[in-house]
């Protein structure tokens, strides 16, 4: 979570490429998830310049994205629905 004084200041962009970099570094996973809710345009923005893209689905009123890791099965959901999961919650 980035608190709203910091915001705009590419602390969520440093904090998701951060996660993102020691989520590769593991290799256990193949794909990230996260959701966002349509109506804070700049969070869609900020996670599509960084390479996720809208899966076409939704989670209640939010919606998914996902960022390829490599070409096989494993998951990683920063929502919650695995048991090997990890969450990034970024309020931008």
């Amino acid at each position: 979570m980035i608190d709203a004084d910091l915001q705009h200041k590419g602390y969520g962009r440093l904090a998701t490429l951060e996660a993102l970099n020691d989520i590769k570094k593991a290799k256990k996973y193949d794909i990230v998830h996260l959701d966002y809710v349509p109506s804070i345009t700049i969070a869609r923005d900020l996670f599509v310049s960084i390479g996720f893209r809208e899966s076409g689905e939704m989670d209640d009123d939010e919606v998914i994205m996902e960022y390829p890791l490599t070409d096989g099965i494993r998951l990683i959901d920063w929502m919650t629905r695995s048991q090997q999961h990890l969450s990034l919650i970024a309020i931008l």
